[in-house]
């Protein structure tokens, strides 16, 4: 291997030994085949560490958003030059990690609560349904 004992395979962790995780790791590499958005995603980004990712349309905003590098699905080879790229080139992890920090800095609860508050709103507006409490309510 070109990076003996770099790599680490944690699997699942959680509150504190996570956050020593992310804030001593390099970055995140989530090679999935499936994956929603990723909450990872978010924490290693919050700790201004890019992400490798597969190139599922799922992580495309790694990428769109300029907070990591996206590889092949299934391809060992294009995850291994992923990883190279992020060790190697300085410049290039710099400006990743600078967009990750940032981008993670808006995705607060209390901004996705606002937001969904802003969709609420948007569908009683626009349809007279108003959506409260998990029930659906019809303005007459």
């Amino acid at each position: 291997a070109r990076y003996p004992g770099r790599l680490a395979f944690a699997g699942f962790v959680a509150g504190r030994q996570k956050e020593r995780l992310l804030a001593n790791c390099r970055a995140l590499v989530l090679p999935s085949r499936e994956e929603g958005e990723g909450l990872c995603v978010i924490e290693a980004a919050a700790f201004g560490k890019p992400t490798l990712v597969s190139d599922i349309p799922e992580l495309a905003y790694v990428v769109a958003e300029g907070i990591g590098l996206d590889t092949a699905t299934g391809d060992f080879k294009s995850l291994a030059r992923g990883a190279e790229q992020l060790f190697d080139d300085a410049e290039a992890y710099a400006t990743l990690s600078t967009h990750a920090r940032t981008w993670a800095s808006d995705r607060t609860w209390e901004n996705k609560a606002m937001e969904f508050e802003q969709v609420r709103e948007d569908v009683r507006r626009t349809s007279g349904i108003s959506l409260l409490g998990g029930r659906t309510v019809t303005e007459e």
